[in-house]
């Protein structure tokens, strides 16, 4: 059976083309986050690292390009992750945007970029909409404020540059980086040639 080559023990699934390359990757540890941060990619991410385990790969390697999106999700994909035992490169391909760039920063290994992609940060947005009483929008406006402060930890931690520096930096929006700026800012440690 051609399938017991590639499936690692003891997993069955229904074989279809998607499932193949799934495999195919994470056989040789190539994980690609690409599109919108959405509800429920950290469960494909975390099953994507329990196969992986099954795999004598040295390291993950994680390309990714997005334009950002739920940030309770990005970190999660972030902390699944940092959990990760085996080595991580990160390599942005295109752009690393608002909830994105927190998914870059979990590479302790190489965190990297192509020369012409672009990575942007911003303090947290959420709109508020259709909250029927004041009390709910003061909780709201709390929970984006723990948000906000878990993410400047991550930012500073990783990067070397103090909440003052980050919260100086997004002061007037989204702060778009070239490759060679996010480099400055410790965001990325070198730029793929």
């Amino acid at each position: 059976n051609i399938f017991s080559k590639i499936l690692p023990p003891g997993i069955s699934v229904n074989i279809g083309f998607d499932t193949l390359r799934f495999y195919d990757r994470t056989s040789r540890g190539l994980l690609h986050i690409y599109g919108a941060i959405e509800s429920g990619m950290s469960i494909g991410i975390h099953d994507y690292l329990l196969v992986a385990s099954q795999y004598n790969v040295k390291e993950i390697r994680v390309k990714l390009n997005s334009p950002g999106g739920d940030v309770i999700e990005a970190l999660a994909v972030y902390d699944l992750l940092v959990g990760c035992k085996k080595p991580i490169t990160a390599t942005v391909v295109g752009l690393a945007a608002s909830a994105a760039s927190m998914i870059i920063l979990q590479a302790a290994h190489i965190r990297q970029a192509l020369p012409h992609a672009r990575l942007m940060v911003h303090e947290i947005r959420r709109f508020v909409l259709g909250v029927e009483r004041q009390s709910e929008t003061k909780r709201a406006v709390k929970e984006m404020e723990i948000i906000q402060s878990q993410m400047l930890g991550i930012l500073t931690g990783r990067t070397g540059h103090s909440v003052a520096e980050f919260v100086k930096l997004t002061k007037d929006g989204d702060c778009w980086m070239s490759a060679e700026e996010a480099k400055h800012w410790n965001l990325i440690d070198k730029i793929v040639e």
